[in-house]
């Protein structure tokens, strides 16, 4: 599998056509319809603002600062993010993949890497969670090294809990709501937002590692 081959089947499923990169389960999502929603590529890229890169945001507070970031490997689908937090998540899973491969201390009891520790092939997982991210930033026509990402494998699905999906929804609407009106203002009409098309939903409440997650 070519990393253009992943650039359209991305553009596909963001057209609502269900997809499977092999295998039962490996990297696939429900179509748009299957979860509620619609989405339109071209109709939405222009309201992300200008080209970015990799390096190109910094993650700061309103008016204030900027602040060191807590992880965050978002479920819901890198879609829905604005420029800054698909940049942040860009970095986030890069240092989870990092963290994966054994090559930093940092991070190593984080209860975000529990679902991917818990798969069956973990550096393979990250790989494809980074490959829609990248996807993500090529339709949006951001400047994301795909060089980082590693060797893209079949992988099954990670089942999430529709109760995470939800929270995370809501987290996500919280941000934009500070940062990003416009944006808020397209998405808060959505009522099943599609996941991460690493992960399987599931019914259930919010994932345990989110609950006993310290917030501060």
């Amino acid at each position: 599998m070519c990393f253009g081959d992943l650039i359209a089947i991305y553009r596909r499923s963001l057209g609502g056509v269900a997809h499977h990169l092999s295998g039962s389960g490996a990297f696939s999502c429900r179509s748009s319809s299957e979860q509620g929603e619609s989405h339109a590529t071209n109709a939405t890229t222009g309201m992300y603002g200008r080209t970015v890169s990799e390096a190109g945001c910094v993650a700061t507070q309103p008016n204030g600062p900027a602040r060191r970031r807590i992880m965050r490997l978002w479920t819901i689908h890198p879609k829905y993010l604005d420029p800054q937090g698909l940049v942040a998540l860009w970095r986030e899973a890069l240092l989870a993949r990092a963290v994966l491969r054994g090559q930093t201390r940092g991070y190593r009891n984080h209860p975000q890497l529990d679902r991917f520790r818990a798969h069956d092939s973990p550096r393979s997982a990250i790989n494809v969670y980074l490959a829609a991210i990248h996807a993500e930033a090529t339709v949006r026509g951001y400047a994301f090294d795909k060089r980082k990402i590693g060797p893209l494998r079949s992988v099954d699905s990670i089942p999430t809990t529709t109760g995470q999906i939800s929270y995370e929804w809501r987290h996500l609407l919280a941000k934009l709501a500070v940062r990003n009106r416009v944006l808020l203002r397209y998405w808060r009409t959505v009522n099943v937002p599609l996941c991460h098309p690493l992960f399987t939903p599931v019914r259930g409440v919010t994932e345990k590692w989110e609950r006993t997650w310290p917030r501060k």
